[in-house]
C-alpha cells in the first residue's frame, strides 16, 4: 500500500456510534452529493474518476472535514491519498472511490 499525504485515513472507521453513512454507487452532479452531505456524516463515492475534480472544488469551496481517495482498494498496488488539499489534479482509475467525513469522528 502506499499513501500520499500527510494526515490520518486509512484503518479509520468509516463511522462510529450514530453517525449516518451513505454510500452513492455514482454520482452526476455535485448537487447531489450537496444534497447527501446535509443529512449524511460520511459519504463514500464509487466511480469517482469521471467527477472528480468537480467534488475536489465542492469540498475546498465548503471546507468540508476530512476526505481521501483510495485508488485500487485491496489490491497489492493500492494507493491512498489522505490530503487531498493539494491533490486537485489528480487522474484516478474508473474504479476509484473517495471518503468525505464531513464531521469530526466522534472518537477523535
Amino acid at each position: 500500500m502506499l499513501a500520499h499525504g500527510g494526515g490520518q485515513c486509512a484503518g479509520d472507521s468509516l463511522t462510529v456510534q450514530a453517525e449516518k453513512l451513505a454510500v452513492l454507487p455514482a454520482i452526476y452532479s455535485v448537487a447531489e452529493l450537496e444534497q447527501t452531505l446535509a443529512w449524511a456524516d460520511v459519504v463514500v463515492l464509487l466511480k469517482v474518476s469521471s467527477v472528480y475534480r468537480q467534488v475536489w472544488e465542492l469540498l475546498q469551496e465548503k471546507a468540508v472535514g476530512q476526505s481521501w481517495v483510495v485508488v485500487r482498494a485491496s489490491q497489492p498496488d493500492q494507493e491512498i491519498y489522505c490530503d487531498l488539499s493539494h491533490h486537485g489534479d489528480l487522474r484516478l482509475p474508473y474504479f476509484s472511490l473517495m471518503v468525505i467525513r464531513s464531521s469530526p469522528n466522534s472518537l477523535g
